[in-house]
């Protein structure tokens, strides 16, 4: 989301727990699912284990696939 946080379409939102900050996902649209270190996770959103890079890079390659498909029909 780095630098085009508002465009209108699908995010990931990497969130890290010893970072001061809240997470983007409640006021952000378009966020899909979260990658983090902590153990709360969103209600309704898959929420990604931050070191388990294979699954969020299957995660992200799953939805890209989705999005392309749609675009293409």
């Amino acid at each position: 989301m780095e630098g085009f946080k508002q465009g209108d379409f699908p995010k990931l939102e990497v969130w890290r727990s010893a970072v001061d900050k809240s997470p983007l996902w409640p006021t952000l649209p378009g966020v899909i699912a979260m990658a983090t270190d902590d153990t709360v996770a969103p209600l309704g959103m898959p929420v990604l284990t931050l070191s388990d890079i294979t699954r969020i890079a299957d995660f992200v390659v799953e939805h890209a696939a989705v999005n392309i498909a749609s675009c293409i029909h």
